[in-house]
């Protein structure tokens, strides 16, 4: 009877190896630590640890001088003090802010309309907003920025934005006076309800 063919015996030499080797590198990774742990200079030789400060060094200056400095995209805030600001639609979501504020001075404050003219809804709270010496209050301002928002081809620039936000922010701020002036008024009468009516009732 004739005993195994080489090319038989070559497979599973082969087979075994393979899986002594499978098993050695399986071993060799289960003892590596899963946990995150820094590496500091008594772990590897002073030559491996100079060369990885060197090289994290690197990275990090290639890093910082690739960052953009002068980034401009129409429409958008510069890296800085408005940077992510998308100008028109900032503009635009200060109009429900102001006709919310609007409402708790003048509860009867017409409904708001897709394209009206702010100086034309907001026409009820015109007298409590003081004018320049060219007689143009806050409001004025706000509805310019806010029509060039609304329809115009081009967007808003940043001086443009600041101008509608400041002009937005005053208007806010005086409702806000105002709405703060009749709740005193408000507890004041209340106040003085209540001393009459204990005095009626003494």
């Amino acid at each position: 009877m004739c005993g195994p063919s080489i090319p038989g015996l070559l497979l599973i030499a082969s087979l075994f190896f393979c899986l002594k080797r499978t098993l050695a590198v399986r071993l060799k990774l289960s003892r590596l630590s899963r946990t995150h742990k820094t590496i500091t200079r008594g772990d590897v030789p002073d030559s491996v640890h100079r060369f990885i400060t060197e090289e994290y060094a690197r990275t990090c200056l290639i890093a910082h001088q690739s960052q953009p400095t002068d980034a401009f995209h129409e429409g958008w805030g510069k890296l800085g003090q408005h940077e992510g600001v998308y100008f028109r639609r900032a503009l635009l979501d200060t109009i429900p802010k102001i006709d919310s504020l609007a409402r708790l001075v003048i509860p009867t404050h017409p409904a708001l309309k897709p394209h009206a003219r702010m100086i034309h809804h907001f026409r009820f709270i015109l007298p409590l907003l003081t004018s320049n010496e060219d007689e143009l209050t806050p409001l004025h301002y706000y509805d310019s920025i806010i029509q060039l928002a609304r329809i115009s081809h081009r967007e808003p620039t940043e001086e443009e934005f600041e101008l509608g936000i400041q002009s937005a922010e005053t208007i806010m701020q005086v409702l806000n006076e105002c709405r703060l002036e009749m709740l005193e008024d408000s507890l004041t009468q209340l106040n003085q309800f209540s001393e009459e009516s204990i005095h009626i009732h003494t």
